[in-house]
């Protein structure tokens, strides 16, 4: 997005907390002062919309926040020209279907038809109607950018649930963010940063959507943990067919203040040793060389 052709003002920024009373006393402290506060009664947290002059913070309870310097969730930015937002959404929406149909093909000699079909299945997200209409009008009856309206109506799409003959949507959350994230990234002209370490690792993340997945390198990436996900999710499932390690859904137990430590992932358990002793090394490398060698002889 040209910031500079589109930009006409911005209507607020989204913070997420974990502590509101202290983010409020934050933003006082530095000469906001309250608008408006309410409460989310649907996901029981509290909402609060701080003002300074013509700028306003939207700062809400949110138990996933990263709770790190600089987080912002979402940035709504009043555009000029709303014919031109809706053309560069439609634009990044092509690319983004032309990316997943790749993803779909290349991903079926690696993990099979079966999985690869959650990318075929996410290119029908791309596609659905409701989906693309909450977008759409988003940007052309409140005149907001795209990223922010893809962000908005992925969420919206979640919350409150498709409409009840889209069942292929159902239970999909982790995949409308999967692509939402895709199309924010076009918008954005972002990439993620490639894994520039020349030595194996171990990946933690907040979570990993399927696509994420899907692109890991299994010569680099030893395994990963992540704090948020379920055992059962595509995530979960692809790591498993590309035979990476994975235990997915710590919660709080996974902290900023492993990175770098010696950790053993434990798949078939779900456990995850950090530090681990001699004796703990020596049982799990004996049960590594077990399954390889179960795994060696299942493909004779």
């Amino acid at each position: 997005m040209n910031l500079k052709e589109q930009f006409n003002g911005i209507q607020h920024i989204g913070i997420p907390t974990n502590d509101i009373e202290a983010t409020i006393d934050f933003y006082k402290a530095l000469g906001f002062e309250i608008a408006f506060r309410t409460v989310n009664e649907e996901a029981d947290e509290e909402v609060a919309f701080l003002k300074l002059n013509t700028l306003v913070v939207e700062t809400y309870e949110n138990k996933a926040a990263k709770m790190e310097a600089g987080a912002i969730d979402h940035m709504a930015i009043d555009v000029k020209d709303i014919e031109k937002e809706v053309a560069r959404f439609q634009k990044a929406k092509d690319k983004a279907f032309m990316e997943l149909k790749v993803m779909h093909t290349s991903s079926i000699k690696e993990v099979g038809e079966a999985n690869a079909a959650i990318f075929e299945m996410q290119q029908q997200i791309l596609e659905d109607e409701e989906f693309v209409g909450k977008i759409t009008n988003i940007i052309l009856e409140e005149k907001l950018n795209a990223e922010f309206a893809v962000s908005h109506a992925a969420e919206e799409l979640i919350k409150n649930g498709p409409e009840e003959d889209k069942n292929y949507l159902k239970g999909h959350d982790a995949d409308i963010r999967d692509v939402a994230i895709r199309l924010i990234r076009i918008l954005s002209r972002s990439w993620k940063d490639r894994l520039l370490s020349d030595e194996p690792f171990i990946l933690a993340a907040s979570e990993l959507y399927p696509s994420e997945a899907m692109q890991l390198e299994k010569s680099k990436v030893l395994g990963f943990v992540t704090r948020y996900g379920t055992i059962n999710s595509h995530t979960a499932v692809i790591a498993r067919t590309k035979g990476i390690p994975a235990v997915i859904g710590l919660g709080d137990a996974l902290k900023k203040e492993y990175d770098g430590k010696t950790i053993i992932i434990d798949g078939f358990e779900g456990k995850v040793y950090i530090e681990p002793d001699y004796t703990t090394i020596t049982q799990m490398k004996q049960r590594q060389d077990a399954n390889h060698e179960k795994t060696r002889n299942l493909e004779r």
